[in-house]
């Protein structure tokens, strides 16, 4: 998780030498608007990143390389620089950033539940109910609140996360767990983000509980309805388009992915599952914000296919 987050303005303008703000980019921006919306987007202060993405997008716009190619060749550069150097920092910087808005509910008196099945452990433990916009969500804490030599987020955290997801995607939490012991299945996603250790380590179980993992150290409340929304979001598209991601039904996103060419971020560039997951949490995290535009001019048809989606479920 990314520790520091600043605006691009406030790390300072690129080089006076030639600014890529100020160059025709190869002509004149009519050859190459897709280019000009995203240097203009990156490097005019519209949109918060963190010192290294910005320091990475200088120095590529800077590199003698971008400045002799021609638009497509410029195009070209601009992806393989944002795609290895800034990806990476784009969705966690965001969403550090942003306080998430909370919709008013109410939570049951805690009930005793012996012996309940975690993750890995039996424990007993106390029962939640969480009631919010005629929905329901159960929450499971093991009684002794004992996650040593783990930290573990508290329940407020969580009745907060969950009050922060969009309704829409609320159904796909009927129940979380807030774990006693880390992940037995860790080793299975290591191979995947070879940054597992210090990542949020929120998955969705077999029986389609959201399971919160503890970790050596208290996540940011912020974080968890990152994670949420996160996982959520997977549970959104399989229930749209099925858990094989060879499936024809995917194909609309795939193909949306290779038009934008640009990755919303260094994990959601592993798979297509992943890549609709952190383009969600960008898309819901700056609805209503300028910065929704910027990012719009930078994965337009990935947001254009959510716009579809996002309305019919609304009309439903």
């Amino acid at each position: 998780m990314v520790a520091r987050a600043m605006a691009v303005s406030g790390v300072g303008p690129p080089s006076r030498r030639q600014s890529p703000v100020d160059s025709p980019l190869s002509g004149s921006d009519a050859k190459s608007p897709t280019v000009a919306l995203q240097l203009r987007a990156m490097l005019e202060g519209r949109t918060a990143f963190t010192a290294k993405a910005h320091r990475a997008l200088r120095e590529g716009f800077d590199a003698d390389a971008f400045r002799r190619a021609d638009a497509a060749g410029q195009q070209k550069l601009l992806a393989a620089v944002w795609n290895e150097r800034v990806a990476p920092y784009v969705v966690n910087a965001k969403m550090a950033q942003s306080a998430p808005v909370s919709t008013p509910y109410r939570v049951s008196r805690p009930q005793l539940v012996p012996e309940y099945a975690f993750e890995g452990i039996r424990r007993d433990a106390f029962r939640y109910v969480l009631s919010i916009e005629g929905q329901q969500v159960e929450i499971f804490a093991p009684k002794d609140r004992h996650y040593a030599p783990l930290s573990q987020n508290d329940q407020v955290d969580v009745f907060n996360a969950i009050a922060s997801l969009p309704k829409a995607f609320r159904r796909f939490v009927p129940r979380l767990l807030l774990n006693p012991v880390a992940d037995p299945e860790a080793h299975r996603f290591r191979a995947l983000n070879p940054a597992f250790e210090t990542d949020m380590r929120v998955r969705v179980a077999s029986d389609q509980a959201i399971v919160i993992f503890p970790l050596k150290k208290a996540r940011d409340r912020r974080d968890v309805a990152t994670a949420l929304l996160h996982e959520t979001a997977h549970a959104w598209s399989f229930q749209k388009w099925g858990r094989a991601l060879s499936a024809p039904a995917w194909q609309p996103w795939k193909d949306a992915i290779a038009a934008d060419a640009l990755c919303p971020s260094g994990y959601g560039s592993k798979l297509a599952s992943e890549d609709v997951a952190e383009t969600l949490q960008l898309y819901l995290s700056t609805t209503g914000t300028p910065e929704h535009q910027v990012y719009r001019s930078l994965f337009p048809h990935r947001f254009a296919l959510l716009d579809r989606l996002l309305e019919a479920d609304r009309q439903r």
